[in-house]
């Protein structure tokens, strides 16, 4: 957005690129609440709908950042069923206006910024082939409103919104090479 790449790493590194000017900024110093800490932030995503910077990470660590106050904000609840689990990746979804993520334990979810509320979406696997295995990847699909996942044992299939369903693709590795 406005030629500005946001970047995450370990110990808490959050900052931003700019590339008209050429320069980078830490923006460590927006958590003043400090809940993202020393934590590694795994992903950010862009929500261009709220014009803000979704990151996640280690121990649970979700929240946004809002450019223009400069300021971040912890989205985790005391005893969200997130909150302890790594959040390995972000992705958001233009047509629902939603932000999606997948971690650690088999976690996935999404989260609606206008209601504040994270949907466990773990259920949707009926014959639980992700399980327990964790998650690396969340892709959206705008062509077809779907839900792409990667990870751990294999694990690869669409999330269907329409439906509420998540469909084991693994069939389609003809060459067993996931």
């Amino acid at each position: 957005t406005n030629n500005l790449i946001y970047f995450s790493g370990f110990n808490g590194v959050f900052g931003v690129y700019n590339r008209t000017s050429n320069t980078t900024e830490d923006l460590r110093g927006a958590d003043t609440g400090n809940w993202i800490g020393t934590n590694v932030i795994y992903s950010v995503t862009f929500n261009p709908t709220n014009k803000l910077i979704y990151l996640a990470g280690a121990t649970g660590v979700f929240g946004t950042y809002n450019r223009t106050s400069n300021t971040t904000e912890d989205l985790n609840l005391p005893n969200d069923w997130v909150r302890y689990n790594n959040i390995n990746d972000l992705t958001y979804d233009s047509n629902n206006k939603l932000i999606y993520f997948s971690g650690n334990s088999g976690v996935f979810g999404s989260y609606n910024r206008s209601s504040n509320v994270k949907e466990d979406l773990r259920g949707t696997d009926t014959g639980d082939y992700i399980g327990t295995n964790q998650i690396y990847g969340t892709v959206y699909d705008s062509n077809n409103n779907l839900i792409y996942l990667t990870g751990q044992n294999a694990v690869f299939s669409v999330y269907n919104r329409t439906s509420n369903s998540s469909e084991n693709l693994n069939a389609t590795d003809f060459g067993n090479w996931i």
